[in-house]
């Protein structure tokens, strides 16, 4: 997140052309079948008329106001869409909340209880040390021995020794009260972390079926949402298309793109083999301890090797409950490991988000995606298969992925999650 805005604005225009690149080759497909079902009735001007437009000057004006307009109703179309995936999901992130500060409170009580119990149980222990010293030097019989001989040596020795036992059974009273005090209070804490356990119990519960009610919810705008933004980007590769001073068709504006394309894909190319490079000249500094590439198991890479650097570690600022992964929008993003797609949509701070639910109560969620998933509710997915597209939706200040992994809702270090599952992030 320390790089330059306008080094994200550079990435974002760079995938804006690759995907206008790849929908300008299929447009004539695309731009049918859209037509044939289109958003909320929006019209898109096909190709021909584009062209058309692009031979006459004043034809060609008329068509930028007239796609600048489609453009407007369709992003509006899109701010929508969010806002109605927002109150959906409002409810499940606000659970999601409430579990999280149960689980806090459990966990607290839990260590109170326990340390509480390691106080008891260490007074109790000096307690029986001193009664058994009191026994090893001879205890009270000794001293009553002591006490009836008159001679004046053995009564100095008998009140010394008095003296001595008196204190330690004043000793011995205090950590054995101390150790008394310090049960029952254990006990006390134990009462209420298994209360607050049952609590936060209740509200992971909860935080599942209010995610399960949103996700439902919301997949239908996830596939209007897939709709409005292949249109956006339809109606943008045009306005660029009219726009384009440096070539006099539209053919010629398609192998611009093409070529600016193959430019963008060597460069992403060659930067993942400088990074793999630089990955396998550390490691045997850090002791060999780095995964291959190919973890040959069942978990692997979200996002792949030399694609990525971590710009904020787990809990880099409070509330941080994941792993932030930056990368170049539009770079893949793939699932961990197999599982079932528990919400794919709009999630609040998270922006376009995939939680997938991938078995032993063990969750994976990844956040900001350029756009919408393209894997819906209820999905069946495998280990690699892509869910979406890095972005910087919602809550973010540069495109990363945000990658987290939960064990029955409670949050783990993404890093040292996936290094004990054999992959090295």
């Amino acid at each position: 997140m320390t790089a330059k805005r306008r080094f994200f604005f550079r990435k974002d225009r760079l995938f804006v052309l690759g995907v206008a690149f790849v929908l300008v080759l299929g447009s004539s497909v695309v731009g049918d079948s859209l037509q044939q079902k289109p958003a909320y009735a929006v019209d898109l001007p096909n190709w021909d008329d584009v062209q058309a437009a692009k031979e006459n000057e004043a034809a060609t004006a008329e068509k930028v106001r007239q796609v600048e307009g489609l453009l407007k109703k369709v992003k509006d179309q899109q701010q929508a869409l969010e806002a109605e995936a927002e109150t959906a999901s409002q409810r499940s992130v606000q659970a999601q909340q409430k579990f999280e500060e149960a689980d806090s409170r459990a966990k607290a009580l839990e260590s109170q209880a326990s340390a509480k119990k390691e106080e008891a149980a260490k007074a109790a222990e000096a307690a029986a040390s001193i009664v058994s010293q009191m026994y090893r030097s001879g205890g009270v019989d000794s001293n009553v021995k002591l006490f009836l001989n008159d001679d004046e040596k053995s009564s100095a020795e008998l009140l010394n020794r008095l003296s001595v036992l008196a204190k330690a059974t004043e000793r011995n009273t205090e950590i054995s009260q101390a150790a008394t005090q310090a049960h029952n209070t254990a006990v006390a804490l134990e009462a209420q972390a298994a209360k607050a356990a049952g609590e936060r119990e209740k509200f992971f519960n909860i935080a599942k079926q209010e995610l399960d009610v949103a996700a439902r919810a919301v997949e239908n705008n996830r596939t209007k949402q897939i709709e409005a933004e292949q249109n956006q980007k339809v109606l943008e590769a045009q306005l660029a298309a009219l726009r384009d001073t440096t070539t006099a068709t539209v053919a010629g504006y398609q192998e611009r793109l093409r070529q600016e394309e193959e430019d963008r894909q060597r460069a992403i190319a060659a930067a993942a083999a400088a990074a793999a490079a630089r990955r396998q000249e550390s490691a045997p500094s850090n002791g060999g301890g780095s995964a291959p590439p190919d973890t040959g198991g069942d978990w692997g890479y979200p996002l792949a090797p030399g694609t990525y650097s971590i710009s904020c570690a787990y809990l880099c600022y409070q509330g941080h409950r994941g792993i932030d992964l930056a990368a170049d929008v539009g770079t893949p993003i793939y699932a961990a490991t197999s599982g079932t797609v528990s919400y794919a949509g709009w999630y609040g701070g998270g922006g376009n988000a995939v939680l997938l639910d991938n078995g032993g109560g063990v969750q994976t969620r990844y956040f900001h995606m350029v756009s919408a998933p393209v894997v819906g509710y209820g999905q069946r997915v495998g280990k690699g298969q892509i869910l979406g597209y890095v972005g910087s939706t919602g809550f973010s200040t540069g495109p990363h992925l945000h990658f987290e992994t939960r064990v029955y809702g409670d949050p783990n270090n993404p890093y040292y999650f996936m290094r004990d599952r054999g992959v090295g992030l």
